[in-house]
């Protein structure tokens, strides 16, 4: 079907006007939020205003279908209706159950992301090309207004983030999976108050790794790779698919009151006079007790260029047990992971070049940027600033390092370290002096470590090499409860009073 500008500015205006409504209904149910999210409002009705001047200056009679039953529109506005701000359910229902200002810019993005897909998709079925430019300014508006909303969760999230490093917690959980998410439901439900228990989330999303691993057809099974089905606690495992198991986990947040902090990785835990500190990229966070609920598909990220299989052996992505002495070392990477392994490289005597693509450092923070800046002041570094390695090959004297930039001299070392991202579980487990036997974490049967009251759950409390979701409410439920009964004793009895 060929589809004429008035057709498309007519779907057009029925989109921004839905839009219309859905923020003015977000604007009247968060008062806090209530000016921007009007503003957002009144852009959907700027939108409109200017598709009319689309409409004055390029429709004329002569381009509408001879569809005198408007069927063709009729279709269109179906589409409309069904895939973006809904004109066919008014949008006030959204906001009939409470929901939070993520809630609203969560949902907010989406619509906005199929707005994006539905004028790219007629755009690529016009044949005119004015038409089609115009259509294009349509998807550059919807664009900036998701980028806008990105731009405001980010800043929403940085100011739960700088209130958080203020205070001391009673329990902080790193990981806002399965794992995590579990072991914060089990406690409030025992009685520990959610205001004093929050996660710490490196992602931009809960349960990231089920959003981004499994396809949207997969299917969730409690007995995965044989693990029991059954559980022990609040949260409960069955057969599910993707999207029912997200929105299990999502409704315990809400149900719960669980608070979240996104994109907010942690790099190390250390207890300092009883309470830990979680250190994050830009702040610290404060805890009497905590958990690590990582999952076991992260992975460090690799160079874009091949690693030959004879120097795999050589090849690091990680500060490891073993540790290199006396040696020519490479550390790949610009940001706050790689100086540090520059920095603890150079503590065990090693000759140290460091390569990153940003000519100024920009990607450290100020305290490792003026550490590595120290360190090639007196020549025990030597920094490769604005460098981009082309490859690297087998040498007799090593590892040879080629740049594309061929001005740059080569390098020969004798090992290299990546820190591109994608810390592995591992890293923060070594680095917070958690005890490691066999490349596994040595755990008590309640998952807590040799680090008195900071607990393991999900899939690194797993005895197997990979946990399913049911074992990863299990070990919450184990830790939980060992949690409570051990350092909330009024808690536990209160609980124990209650089921009896």
């Amino acid at each position: 079907m060929q589809f004429n500008i008035e057709e498309i500015l007519q779907i057009a205006k029925k989109i921004e006007s839905n839009g219309y409504r859905f923020y003015t209904a977000a604007a009247e149910a968060n008062e806090a939020n209530r000016d921007w999210l009007s503003k957002l409002a009144q852009e959907e009705i700027g939108h409109e205003n200017i598709i009319d001047d689309f409409a004055r200056s390029l429709v004329s009679p002569a381009d509408s279908p001879d569809d005198p039953d408007n069927l063709v529109l009729l279709y269109l506005n179906s589409i409309a209706d069904s895939l973006v701000f809904s004109a066919s359910a008014d949008p006030r229902t959204f906001f009939d159950q409470e929901v939070s200002i993520d809630d609203i810019i969560d949902d907010g993005l989406r619509r906005e992301h199929e707005a994006v897909a539905y004028y790219s998709a007629l755009q690529n079925a016009m044949q005119d090309e004015a038409a089609k430019a115009q259509v294009g300014l349509l998807i550059n508006e919807e664009i900036s207004h998701i980028a806008w909303l990105r731009r405001k969760q980010e800043e929403l999230n940085n100011k739960r983030k700088a209130r958080g490093k203020d205070r001391i917690y009673d329990l902080i959980i790193i990981g806002a999976g399965p794992g995590g998410i579990s072991m914060a439901a089990e406690v409030i439900h025992a009685g520990m108050d959610s205001e004093n228990i929050l996660i710490l989330e490196g992602a931009p999303r809960t349960s990231w790794m089920i959003h981004s691993l499994y396809h949207e057809q997969h299917r969730v099974v409690a007995d995965y790779k044989g693990a029991s089905p059954v559980t022990y606690g609040i949260m409960k495992m069955r057969n599910m698919t993707k999207a029912s198991t997200l929105k299990m986990l999502a409704d315990t947040l809400q149900e719960y009151d669980i608070k979240v902090l996104y994109d907010c990785p942690i790099l190390s835990i250390e207890k300092k006079k009883g309470i830990f500190h979680f250190q994050g990229k830009e702040h610290s966070y404060k805890a009497r007790f905590g958990v690590i609920s990582i999952g076991v598909f992260n992975r460090p990220n690799h160079p874009d260029y091949p690693i030959p299989a004879s120097l795999s052996e050589k090849i690091y992505y990680e500060i490891s047990s073993n540790k290199i002495e006396d040696a020519g070392v490479l550390v790949v990477g610009g940001g706050d992971t790689a100086a540090e392994f520059v920095q603890s490289l150079l503590n065990s005597g090693n000759r140290v070049t460091l390569s990153c693509r940003e000519a100024d450092l920009s990607a450290m923070g100020d305290e490792n940027r003026q550490a590595i800046k120290a360190a090639e002041a007196r020549q025990p570094l030597t920094v490769f600033a604005g460098s981009d390695i082309r490859k690297i090959v087998p040498h007799s004297k090593g590892i040879q390092v080629l740049f594309h930039d061929e001005s740059r001299s080569e390098l020969l070392v004798d090992n290299i370290f990546y820190a591109l991202g994608g810390n592995t579980p591992l890293q923060i487990l070594k680095i917070s002096g958690i005890e490691m036997k066999d490349g596994k974490p040595v755990l008590t049967k309640a998952n807590e470590s040799n680090i008195t009251g900071l607990y393991l759950t999900g899939d690194l409390a797993a005895r197997d090499e990979i946990g399913a979701i049911s074992t990863a409410f299990n070990s919450s439920y184990a830790a939980a409860s060992h949690l409570l009964q051990k350092y909330f004793p009024e808690i536990a009895a209160q609980q124990a009073k209650s089921r009896s």
